[in-house]
């Protein structure tokens, strides 16, 4: 996919997203924190939006970086307005 689609993509999917019906959750603290499943952030969403674009989340490694949240993307149906209300 060119980079151009790439974006149109992203955009598109973020248009979609139902974020009236998300729950949010701050980690206890940001290093060494990992999200429960059903607990998201904006880690989460953006994991997600890639997923629902790529089909994958893609493995961020980047010494002493870390985004709790990234391990757990939204559940899709968030992106296909689909989420219960």
């Amino acid at each position: 996919m060119s980079r151009q689609t790439f974006a149109l993509e992203l955009v598109k999917r973020a248009q979609n997203f139902a974020s009236y019906v998300s729950p949010y959750s701050v980690p206890a603290k940001v290093f060494g924190s990992r999200m429960r499943p059903g607990e998201y952030n904006s880690s989460s969403y953006l994991a997600a939006l890639l997923k629902s674009v790529m089909g994958y989340v893609p493995d961020v490694k980047v010494a002493g970086y870390q985004a709790p949240g990234w391990e757990n993307p939204m559940a899709l149906h968030f992106f296909k307005g689909e989420a219960l209300r």
